[in-house]
């Protein structure tokens, strides 16, 4: 909870609001539809984590959630969609992050944002990765609190 607190702060001033679109990349039990007040989709490899979601049957229904991997998101939603992408420790489930990011950036609007938080002994090899197709506009160092990276970015041209 305190992750997608700290993220909820850092894209408000971002422009963040319940007009938003925003893409949750490895959503669980959507659980961060609760914090992000807005048109909220999201991706998730396992179907039995979204149902647990009161919602989580007619998300899939209605096609706000697709049950796949980030790496298949290229089949998924329309290009330049979001306003805002969201993947909180996940990144370092990507199998291939190259194709999985290369699809983030491309469901991302020009002027999106895109959120990553990484896991402490993940966060070197994944920001190198995401520095191929994102220019990173804010970091945050893990505290006591927040063991997390965050990685608050925009794309690059493509």
């Amino acid at each position: 909870m305190e992750k997608f607190r700290a993220i909820l702060n850092k894209i408000k001033p971002l422009g963040f609001s319940k007009k938003s679109k925003l893409l949750d990349i490895g959503c669980g039990t959507c659980i961060s539809k609760e914090f992000f007040l807005c048109d909220f989709y999201g991706i998730e490899p396992s179907k039995n984590l979204v149902v647990q979601h009161p919602l989580g049957q007619e998300m899939i229904n209605n096609k706000k959630v697709a049950i796949d991997i980030a790496e298949n998101l290229g089949n998924y939603f329309s290009p330049k969609k979001f306003d805002f992408i969201i993947c909180v420790t996940a990144a370092h489930h990507f199998k291939e992050p190259k194709k999985a990011l290369r699809a983030i950036r491309e469901k991302l609007k020009e002027t999106g944002i895109v959120v990553f938080s990484l896991l402490k002994n993940t966060e070197k090899q994944t920001e190198y990765e995401v520095l191929k197709y994102f220019r990173i506009i804010n970091k945050t160092r893990p505290t006591a609190q927040m063991k997390d990276t965050i990685l608050v970015c925009s794309p690059l041209p493509t």
